[in-house]
């Protein structure tokens, strides 16, 4: 039996607390995506993180979906449950504003000043 899918997913403009979905397989979850979020039409950017990893692309992308199916190839969602985030914006601006705040104390996040290494 695979684990749970927990989908926190945040349409644009949404007011009020995120609602979240949850899924007993994977085939439920991407049918819920492809009704709910790749088939509609509109233009928006969604930001999606998986656990810790963290995509943005705009709407029309197969990005995320071909992301969300390589992610299942490896067994990552029938190991344990998954919290899977999904944002919708209306620029790239805001989702990478988003993306570097979930990722604040990442080491990676800001640039290095190379003057205080020597």
């Amino acid at each position: 039996m695979e684990a749970k899918i927990k989908l926190h997913y945040a349409k644009l403009n949404l007011q009020g607390d995120i609602p979240c979905y949850e899924f007993n397989d994977f085939t439920s979850f991407i049918q819920f995506l492809n009704k709910e979020t790749f088939d509609k039409p509109g233009n928006n950017v969604q930001l999606m993180a998986v656990e810790d990893e963290i995509f943005v692309a705009d709407k029309d992308s197969q990005i995320i979906s071909e992301t969300l199916l390589h992610i299942y190839g490896e067994g990552y969602f029938t190991i344990s449950d998954t919290n899977v985030f999904l944002q919708e914006y209306d620029s790239f601006e805001e989702a990478y504003s988003v993306a570097l705040d979930m990722r604040e104390t990442h080491p990676l996040c800001y640039e290095k000043d190379l003057s205080q290494l020597n």
